[in-house]
């Protein structure tokens, strides 16, 4: 063991262990090593190696009296399921979680909650996955809609609900720019980190027999220059399903998707544009797609899935041309609630059906194949 622990201080002398790995000597100093708390994000790493799973803070009434277990971030096997370390405490709940592509960085978000008017701030921390070091924290004001780190773990896109959209370097937790009043519903963006694309709505303010309204002035997809807000280009649309869709980037990034649910009666729909202008490239029907929750696009670009918005189903299709590849459904309350989706699209993971619940541990995610 001693000679093993010198061979990597030899090799690393800088105090970094090999990529792909996780520092599990160091443990974070003053931090709580309890895990109670219900889960509200998850995320596979990049390497296929590991979870990561962001949990909730929790008062427990116990013979001592009230005790506040804080939120964490905690990473098991992805493979085994085997919990592997507790990174360390985070303020507040923690909503949102992304890898870099390098899997050497994570980071956690606390990112709000309007409808149930949060107090606690926005705080964004960042991990050296390297380390198993946080590396840095701050706070952003008001809530998100959907935040978005690039590939390269360096830079944070943040829509607020008042759709402003801004751009932070990770590292410093500095904001480089800022767009307001942008009409950004939903966004991606592109793998090699130059590009944010999202689906948006302009409005002006009138009046209607004395009463204030809005009216749509335009509406479509637009694109922004990731480095400096600066926009590229802007495309209308008048799609009916416009106002509900999400925005993808597929992993190649030279085209990215609009996908917009359907009901009992109609199909989802998944449109494909070119990434450099907005040009619709083709249009394609997705068999029992309703609700749209959480989405995954396979590494290769072949498979897309989604689970329910409220967890009844899971499906995946195929990207080339719309054929349902697998539909699981589940039964209240035992439904997919938080997930994520593995890289290559062959595992879910976190709140699945089956996985063992306990009102305030923490025991971890439940993993399960995608395909047939």
């Amino acid at each position: 063991m001693i000679v093993a622990i010198l061979s990597v201080l030899l090799l690393f002398p800088s105090g970094q262990v090999p990529a792909g790995r996780i520092d599990l000597e160091s443990p974070l100093k003053n931090t709580s090593n309890g895990a109670v708390g219900t889960y509200f994000s998850w995320v596979f790493s990049p390497n296929g190696k590991w979870i990561a799973g962001g949990s909730s803070p929790v008062k427990v009434t116990d013979n001592s009296g009230k005790t506040k277990y804080p939120a964490g971030v905690f990473v098991w096997d992805a493979k085994t399921g085997k919990f592997l370390k507790r990174l360390g405490d985070h303020d507040e709940s923690v909503d949102f979680l992304a890898f870099s592509a390098s899997s050497q960085r994570l980071i956690s978000g606390h990112i709000g909650r309007a409808q149930s008017k949060d107090p606690e701030p926005t705080v964004i921390q960042v991990w050296d996955l390297r380390r198993s070091k946080l590396k840095s924290k701050f706070g952003i004001d008001g809530t998100a809609k959907r935040p978005r780190m690039t590939a390269d773990g360096k830079s944070f896109v943040w829509l607020g609900q008042d759709e402003s959209l801004s751009v932070w370097n990770l590292d410093k937790g500095k904001k480089l720019w800022q767009l307001k009043d942008t009409g950004l519903k939903h966004f991606d963006i592109s793998p090699d980190g130059k590009q944010i694309v999202g689906n948006f709505f302009q409005y002006e303010k009138i009046e209607v027999s004395g009463k204030p309204r809005r009216k749509i002035v335009s509406r479509g997809f637009k694109a922004w220059n990731l480095s400096d807000g600066k926009e590229l280009w802007q495309v209308d649309s008048d799609d009916r399903h416009l106002l509900g869709m999400q925005v993808f980037f597929h992993p190649q990034g030279e085209k990215f998707f609009a996908v917009a649910g359907g009901n009992s009666n109609k199909p989802g729909t998944l449109v494909s544009f070119d990434a450099s202008d907005g040009a619709v490239e083709e249009q394609m029907t997705l068999k029992d797609l309703d609700s749209i929750g959480t989405v995954g696009i396979s590494a290769d670009g072949s498979r897309i899935a989604n689970k329910a918005f409220m967890g009844k189903t899971l499906t995946v299709w195929s990207l080339d041309d719309g054929k349902q590849l697998l539909h699981l459904t589940a039964t209240f309350p035992d439904n997919f609630r938080n997930v994520a989706f593995s890289w290559d699209l062959d595992h879910v993971g976190g709140d699945v059906p089956g996985t063992k619940k306990d009102r305030f541990d923490v025991i971890g995610p439940g993993i399960l194949p995608l395909r047939p």
